[in-house]
Protein backbone atom coordinates (compact mmCIF):
# COMPACT_ATOMS: atom_id res chain seq x y z
CA UNK A 1 0.00 0.00 0.00
CA UNK A 2 0.98 3.52 -0.61
CA UNK A 3 0.86 5.64 2.35
CA UNK A 4 0.15 9.25 1.75
CA UNK A 5 2.32 12.32 0.88
CA UNK A 6 1.08 14.74 -1.80
CA UNK A 7 -1.88 17.47 -1.36
CA UNK A 8 -4.45 17.83 -3.79
CA UNK A 9 -6.88 20.34 -3.67
CA UNK A 10 -8.90 20.25 -6.46
CA UNK A 11 -11.93 18.69 -5.26
CA UNK A 12 -15.55 18.80 -4.49
CA UNK A 13 -18.19 18.63 -1.50
CA UNK A 14 -19.73 15.06 -1.44
CA UNK A 15 -22.14 13.83 1.16
CA UNK A 16 -21.14 10.35 1.88
CA UNK A 17 -22.54 8.06 5.12
CA UNK A 18 -19.97 6.06 6.65
CA UNK A 19 -19.73 3.30 9.29
CA UNK A 20 -18.42 5.02 13.24
CA UNK A 21 -15.56 2.55 13.20
CA UNK A 22 -14.83 4.04 9.52
CA UNK A 23 -14.73 7.77 11.25
CA UNK A 24 -12.77 6.44 14.24
CA UNK A 25 -10.15 4.90 11.85
CA UNK A 26 -9.89 8.32 9.27
CA UNK A 27 -9.71 10.52 12.58
CA UNK A 28 -7.11 8.42 13.91
CA UNK A 29 -5.14 8.85 10.61
CA UNK A 30 -5.76 13.21 10.34
CA UNK A 31 -4.03 13.02 13.88
CA UNK A 32 -1.33 10.88 12.84
CA UNK A 33 -0.81 12.76 9.37
CA UNK A 34 -2.27 15.80 10.24
CA UNK A 35 -4.07 15.81 7.14
CA UNK A 36 -7.38 16.93 6.59
CA UNK A 37 -10.21 14.17 6.58
CA UNK A 38 -11.33 14.96 3.07
CA UNK A 39 -7.19 14.75 2.22
CA UNK A 40 -6.82 10.95 3.74
CA UNK A 41 -9.85 9.67 2.40
CA UNK A 42 -9.19 11.01 -1.37
CA UNK A 43 -5.24 10.00 -1.07
CA UNK A 44 -6.24 6.79 0.58
CA UNK A 45 -9.13 5.83 -2.20
CA UNK A 46 -6.60 7.13 -5.37
CA UNK A 47 -4.66 3.94 -4.35
CA UNK A 48 -7.46 1.64 -5.48
CA UNK A 49 -6.02 2.42 -9.14
CA UNK A 50 -3.15 0.67 -8.21
CA UNK A 51 -5.28 -2.46 -8.14
CA UNK A 52 -4.67 -4.26 -11.35
CA UNK A 53 -8.19 -5.98 -11.71
CA UNK A 54 -9.61 -2.79 -11.13
CA UNK A 55 -11.87 -2.01 -14.46
CA UNK A 56 -10.29 1.27 -15.00
CA UNK A 57 -7.20 0.69 -15.10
Amino acid sequence: MKFIKPKNNNADNVDWIVSERVQAIVKTYVEYTQYSESEVVDLFLLNLLKDKDFLLN
